[in-house]
């Protein structure tokens, strides 16, 4: 299986495959191997001759594959693009009427599987490997790799974040990349040259304040800080639709499991090796040395079964609910105070 960048580097020398196949769970990155190419393959005169995008099932496999054996009327190339292409991989023959094809395809057609999901190996194996077609499968997205895809996302529309703003937009956008884009997208128009994004400019023009958000909610209560805890608290309360509780429970327990984690590591000096056992960005490393001095293990242990309770009770297993500002302010108290 060849990596995003080297696909996207291939597709811009010229280097094209007959056959793409593309799947994974994160669908950016398979939507910009398509995006490119269609930049490259149809020239802009040739497109609405040679360029087709389909729906796999509101089509037939047959007659898409036959379409693909067709030559183009104007350009060298002709491309087709399936998407939802895993509705033509239900059924044994048409499994192998696919492997059939991309073992001996048409040169003069660039063909486009988008598969959703991860393929089973029965498919996989019909592309990985093959000389004429290339295979890709997003990764698993990990918060320890979100803070590069994020630079390159915000890089390529010449822009850099502070580490603030990135943790920002990582807290509103999560790990959703097509959002990244358009949020890039968006402020490209406003600073077409690029510019450095401080958390200012993502509060103005991305609409995440940059004090009052979940990730510094998680710094209060991990620097043991009541006061800016429930300073915090109080924004949420105003905003409880906004900031949700149940994904602030979420935040906080991977926090305390990842906490416990750093105190059973042997080595506590080195952060990148750190950032790579709690699959975290190096960033945050400063945080779980300075939360190790808070929370003894013991404390660790008693927040993460407080987080789990608390989750349970906001599900209905336990006495009827509280308000808002009384849960979260309880559930701070019980986090930060000593066992």
């Amino acid at each position: 299986m060849k990596n995003f960048r080297k696909i996207l580097n291939e597709i811009e020398k010229g280097q094209i495959a007959p056959v793409y196949f593309l799947s994974g769970d994160e669908r950016y990155f398979a939507n910009k191997i398509e995006e490119k190419l269609l930049k490259k393959v149809v020239s802009p005169e040739a497109k609405s001759f040679d360029e087709q995008i389909l729906y796999a099932p509101e089509n037939d496999l047959m007659q898409t594959l036959l379409r693909a054996r067709a030559f183009p009327m104007l350009a060298a190339k002709q491309l087709i693009a399936i998407r939802e292409a895993q509705s033509f991989f239900k059924k044994a023959n048409d499994i192998q009427l696919i492997k059939e094809y991309v073992d001996n395809p048409a040169l003069h057609t660039v063909l486009i599987f988008k598969f959703s999901g991860k393929p089973a190996s029965k498919i996989k194996n019909i592309f990985d490997k093959n000389p004429h077609s290339v295979y890709y499968e997003s990764p698993r997205l990990y918060e320890n790799r979100m803070g590069e895809l994020i630079g390159e996302i915000f890089g390529s529309f010449g822009f850099t974040l502070l580490p603030k703003s990135e943790l920002m937009l990582l807290e509103a956008l999560g790990t959703d990349l097509m959002r990244y884009e358009k949020e890039a997208e968006k402020l490209s128009v406003v600073f077409p040259e690029g510019k450095q994004l401080t958390p200012e400019i993502i509060e103005e023009y991305v609409g995440i304040s940059k004090d009052f958000n979940i990730f510094e909610m998680k710094a209060a209560i991990a620097s043991g800080n009541k006061e800016k805890a429930y300073k915090i608290a109080g924004f949420f309360a105003q905003n409880p639709k906004e900031y949700s509780i149940h994904a602030l429970i979420a935040v906080l327990y991977d926090f305390f499991v990842k906490l416990y984690k750093f105190n059973t590591l042997p080595n506590r000096s080195d952060n990148r090796l750190i950032a790579s056992e709690l699959k975290i960005n190096p960033y945050f490393v400063g945080e779980f040395k300075r939360a190790s001095s808070v929370f003894p293990m013991k404390k660790i242990s008693k927040n993460i079964e407080i987080l789990r309770q608390t989750d349970l009770f906001l599900k209905g297993f336990g006495p009827s609910q509280t308000p808002y500002r009384d849960t979260i302010n309880e559930l701070i108290y019980k986090l930060i105070n000593p066992v």
